[in-house]
């Protein structure tokens, strides 16, 4: 585990006894209360954290907790996605521009010269960041909303999906491939976003060092396929059934992650 502090990362002692000690406590003191499900639209960011963890994703969906500050690592990656890494800010119309790679990016995998090149020619329609009024947005069934990083429009007039995730380089877990649950982000803008009607996407993983200086970026290509639409239908199923049910399937209960369920 770590802490930032002062803009930097510092690792921190902590066993399995600390987190079971912490656990404790905080049942015995009783420091959460019940909550009702009452989800009458999923969103994209459901979808995400349904994936990664059904059980984490209940736990927070039925419970208030004081939990739910948000960690550092999120906190971190909030603000370097508000720095807008693919908008050049000193132009007023927002013509894109990929950040320069710079020295420090190495390795760039099969996906990293497409998305370059793509991005450079592209025009963009959206950036979901501070800057913009609308947030959300709602598909036409009124069932589904998200709110994607990034939407551009490519020299074929194809409209292609952008999401950013910023990892910690120093983090052994964070170079072990992509995520499912981000694959599906993308892929319920690509399907689920009725006024871009995306194509395909990427899912960009930036690296940052203790410095949070970028040191690496990887690269997955989304393209509209059966194979995700349905993975994204089974999931918007059995999460729509939790938000009905109050309960898990068999199956979901057994794709958990552990250590997720633990800091839920």
């Amino acid at each position: 585990p770590f802490v930032a502090g002062n803009g930097m990362h510092h690792d921190i002692p902590y066993s399995t006894v600390d987190y079971l000690q912490e656990e404790y406590e905080f049942k015995n003191k009783k420091r959460y209360k019940k909550k009702d499900i009452t989800n009458s639209i999923i969103t994209a960011t459901d979808l995400s954290a349904f994936t990664f963890c059904p059980v984490s994703y209940a736990i927070q969906k039925s419970f208030d907790t004081e939990k739910e500050s948000l960690s550092d690592a999120t906190s971190i990656g909030i603000q370097m996605h508000e720095e807008q890494r693919l908008l050049d800010k000193s132009d007023d119309e927002h013509t894109n521009i990929l950040e320069s790679r710079g020295s420090g990016i190495n390795n760039p995998d099969k996906y990293f010269n497409e998305f370059y090149s793509n991005v450079k020619k592209s025009k963009i329609i959206y950036a979901g960041h501070k800057h913009q009024t609308k947030k959300y947005f709602i598909n036409e069934k009124g069932n589904f909303c998200g709110q994607p990083d990034y939407v551009f429009e490519d020299k074929l007039d194809k409209k292609f999906i952008v999401e950013e995730k910023f990892k910690y380089s120093g983090n052994e877990i964070n170079h072990k491939g992509f995520n499912e649950s981000h694959i599906i982000q993308v892929a319920s803008y690509i399907y689920g976003l009725d006024e871009f009607k995306a194509n395909y996407g990427y899912l960009v993983y930036w690296y940052y060092d203790r410095n949070r200086h970028v040191t690496d970026c990887k690269v997955f290509k989304i393209v509209k396929s059966e194979k995700y639409l349905t993975k994204l239908r089974e999931t918007y199923k059995a999460l729509q059934s939790f938000i009905v049910d109050k309960k898990l399937g068999s199956y979901w209960i057994s794709s958990c992650y552990y250590k997720r369920i633990a800091n839920s």
